[in-house]
């Protein structure tokens, strides 16, 4: 999964309405920072994207479309990316309708939750799917922050949270995703001070609330907008690292490039950052392969050359 990441100038607080509006009040703006864009799950079209991995149904989760275990008859060309993305997620292969529906009957089910009469939400696929994003974002703020000599104020959206999202309590699982990454990463995330989840209707992440600690980090939930000025005393040197949800297989903006401004926080972004130009390949040359990083919580972050001596020599 695929985070890309720059430093930008902020020209306005960053609203879903801003429109590209030079703000008439800038010192309610914070001038600069780190704009990551973040593609989420994507629910939003059956037997697409993370559709096929994540949710279960009868006329998808089948033998014919190369569901279930290896079986003589079946052809392998059908199984071959079925059984690559279940590896992906740990599995040997991604489970039939009916062998997800009887387990949903289990008393050990916890990974399962039915959507409706014969739609199955696989829960633990998707915190996989979700926590690869956020172990990124956490990783690359940390590094951004350590370069600048200071602290990462990390401003969180819900990406895939929108119009993508399937259930009402997907944002209880996208929480988790976060909880686990911090457990697991604390010692590494040494320069990440705060964790801002903006326009949450939940409320904790770990059992941390607004003004609470997970880890060694600050937690808060609020109706924040992305690029307002960190005010605080305490805040004022700390590098503002903020996140937009972008769409997959489009330029940076999607929308705002056909003049729709206002319908997503895609063009909002777009509009209030330099993210149009500066990950966009086909301006920025920079924004290319030879740019490359990988994450991981072993390393941090290394470019991929740096990561591919480690592993192969």
């Amino acid at each position: 999964m695929m985070v890309v990441s720059s430093h930008t100038e902020f020209i306005n607080d960053g609203s879903r309405n801003n429109r590209g509006i030079v703000s008439s009040d800038p010192d309610a703006v914070q001038p600069r920072g780190v704009i990551m864009g973040v593609v989420g799950t994507r629910f939003e079209k059956p037997r697409f994207m993370e559709y096929q991995d994540i949710i279960v149904t009868p006329t998808q989760n089948n033998m014919d479309n190369g569901y279930g275990p290896a079986i003589d008859g079946i052809f392998e060309e059908k199984r071959g990316m079925r059984v690559l993305w279940a590896k992906f997620y740990g599995e040997n292969y991604h489970p039939l309708y009916e062998e997800t529906s009887k387990y949903m009957k289990s008393k050990e089910n916890r990974r399962y939750i039915l959507l409706s009469s014969h739609t199955i939400f696989n829960i633990e696929n998707y915190m996989k799917r979700t926590l690869l994003s956020v172990e990124i974002i956490l990783l690359e703020a940390n590094s951004r922050a350590e370069k600048q000599n200071t602290t990462a104020f990390l401003h969180v959206v819900g990406f895939g949270l929108g119009v993508w999202k399937i259930m009402q309590d997907q944002e209880v699982y996208f929480l988790k995703t976060f909880e686990i990454a911090i457990r697991k990463m604390n010692k590494k995330l040494k320069y990440v001070s705060d964790i801002m989840f903006a326009y949450f209707r939940q409320q904790n992440c770990g059992g941390a609330g607004n003004g609470d600690y997970l880890g060694d980090i600050k937690i808060h939930f609020a109706l924040r907008e992305p690029h307002s000025r960190l005010f605080r005393a305490n805040d004022a040197n700390k590098l503002l690292v903020v996140t937009y949800a972008w769409d997959g297989n489009t330029l940076p903006g999607n929308e705002f490039w056909t003049g729709s401004l206002e319908s997503s926080g895609d063009p909002a972004a777009a509009c209030s950052t330099q993210v149009t130009e500066l990950h966009n390949p086909k301006i920025n040359p920079r924004a290319c392969g030879a740019s490359l990083h990988v994450a991981s919580a072993e390393h941090g972050i290394l470019h991929i050359s740096d990561y591919a001596k480690l592993h192969l020599t």
